[in-house]
């Protein structure tokens, strides 16, 4: 019975080479199944179970890939943190759903889901002041609130539900004279009730019932600074192409402008950017056209100027040709009323003007077709067709058919270049797709085109190519700042607070981070003002 062959660590380091390459690739199916090979004969592969992290799909998967890098490695950093931003995304999604179970009156799935927020992330000071509000016993109700208060010794809710606990205790002690009073109703339990209200978790409803959609951890849980294209642990706010490219909101495929910020979602191009030599060439032969055209006029005014000068050569009359010209167009002018009444019999003001007609005519095509406007191709077709129809009438007309078929060369010529043409005239529509740009090379190049997007208010595009820019530079502090800037313009808050603290790692004195932060604060603090009650 013949025996497999053993597998060497050649071949184990290859798989896992070949999975980075799949995993930076963005072909997470394939990265994931060569991870698999490695961690099934080498359970210790520290560095691919960290890979594995970022190509899995589960937060839960996810989740176990960090652990057992933190198993194989405590002291791992980069695990580390990836773990317990994981961590902390599900509480804020446990505390959403406590929330919602709270205010729909399910005490008890709203304990549970705010318990377990607390378990995930005992710094989550709205989690502790909500499940304060939604449990029944006292003691426990205390207990919570002095957990807010270690971690918010400021925390006007907290420091209000303590006085309110112990009002009630001291109203519940045993006396000679009264019964002892029922239990009133936790004061932040009905808001319409009571004025005394957790201050901190009304400050995180707009978050909590906020959809999240999570970070790229790739620059957190990667094992080198040149890893830092290692897979998402967390799904992508901007996986849906068709988001608004401005405001990143929901959109149909079939919708004309953002319906939330009015933006417009199509472009417009011509099918064919460069004029054809076909096209130059026409427009070259209407510029002779439009010049022949012009010299009408001139030739018009000359010819009247010499029938003037001929019929009153012996009067001793020195005519000047301006002079005459102005009077001719009925300016002031020092002429003899003769003169000028000779001037006007042979040339009429009326023929002079018109003939600027075919002119203007000329000179609007001549704009037409170097602009490329579609009422002038129209025009051109339709002339062509009137010619050869003429052809076809005067050919019938004479009966001779073929000087009849000569006239019609030309229309027929001139109909068929019109037709080629066609191309030159045409219009696309595209709709806007929140995609990287494909023909960028490096991170430079997608900071830049970032920075464009952002001159022209399109702040999720700007977004995604800035991250991008981040991925391929993790050290790039001026990446940081400008992704920071557009998720406050797209009011991911959160999200521009973790980038503004990956600025501040790399250039902790930074006076930008600063004054964006402080910026950040003042708009939350507008924000909170606005929605809270009163």
């Amino acid at each position: 019975m013949n025996q497999k062959p053993a597998i060497t660590p050649n071949e184990v380091n290859t798989w896992l080479r070949q999975g980075i390459a799949a995993a930076r690739a963005g072909q997470q199916a394939q990265a994931r199944e060569m991870l698999m090979q490695v961690i099934e004969i080498d359970e210790e592969n520290l560095l691919a179970w960290l890979w594995l992290s970022g190509v899995v799909d589960s937060l839960e998967d996810q989740e176990v890939c960090l652990e057992n890098v933190l198993t194989l490695q405590p002291d791992h950093e980069m695990a580390r943190r990836g773990l317990d931003q994981i961590r902390r995304y599900k509480a804020t999604q446990w505390l959403r759903e406590g929330i919602a179970a709270a205010k729909a009156g399910r005490t008890q799935e709203a304990q549970d889901l705010l318990t377990r927020a607390v378990e995930a992330d005992e710094t989550n000071v709205s989690a502790w002041l909500w499940l304060s509000g939604v449990t029944q016993d006292l003691d426990e109700r205390e207990l919570y609130l002095q957990n807010v208060l270690s971690l918010d010794p400021d925390n006007v809710a907290a420091q209000h539900g303590l006085a309110h606990i112990r009002q009630q205790r001291t109203l519940s002690a045993p006396t000679s004279f009264s019964p002892s009073p029922p239990e009133p109703e936790p004061l932040w339990v009905t808001r319409s009730e009571t004025p005394v209200t957790p201050a901190a978790a009304i400050l995180q409803e707009d978050f909590a019932a906020r959809p999240l959609a999570p970070e790229f951890i790739s620059a957190e849980v990667s094992p080198s600074p040149e890893d830092s294209t290692l897979g998402k642990v967390f799904d992508d706010m901007f996986d849906d192409e068709y988001l608004c490219p401005s405001c990143a909101a929901p959109t149909d495929p079939s919708d004309r402008t953002c319906t939330t910020c009015g933006q417009p979602l199509w472009v417009r191009f011509r099918k064919q950017e460069r004029r054809s030599k076909l096209l130059w060439l026409l427009i070259a032969n209407e510029a002779l056209n439009t010049l022949s055209t012009a010299m009408l006029p001139v030739v018009l005014f000359c010819y009247a100027f010499l029938m003037v000068i001929f019929h009153f050569r012996s009067s001793g009359y020195v005519l000047d040709p301006v002079t005459l010209f102005s009077a001719y167009l009925g300016l002031p002018a020092d002429v003899p009323q003769d003169v000028l009444a000779m001037l006007l019999n042979t040339v009429p003001r009326a023929v002079f003007y018109f003939s600027f007609l075919p002119l203007m005519l000329s000179g609007f095509v001549l704009a037409g077709l170097y602009f490329r406007w579609k009422p002038v191709y129209y025009i051109l077709s339709l002339k062509a067709l009137l010619n050869i129809a003429g052809s076809f009438v005067l050919m019938f007309k004479t009966s001779n058919i073929f000087l009849g078929l000569l006239g019609m060369v030309m229309p027929l010529a001139s109909f068929y270049m019109i037709f080629q043409l066609d191309d030159d005239f045409a219009w696309k529509e595209r709709r806007i797709l929140l995609r990287i740009d494909p023909d960028l090379a490096g991170g430079l190049d997608y900071l830049a085109r970032g920075k464009l997007y952002t001159q022209q208010k399109m702040w999720a595009m700007a977004a995604i190519h800035f991250r991008k820019a981040i991925a391929m530079h993790p050290n790039d502090f001026d990446a940081y700042v400008a992704l920071a800037v557009t998720y406050i313009r797209l009011g991911k808050y959160d999200y521009a607070e973790h980038q503004l603290n990956e600025a501040h790692q790399l250039a902790p004195h930074s006076s930008r981070v600063q004054q964006l932060r402080d910026l950040l604060n003042e708009i939350r603090t507008l924000e909170l003002s606005a929605e809270s009650p009163g």
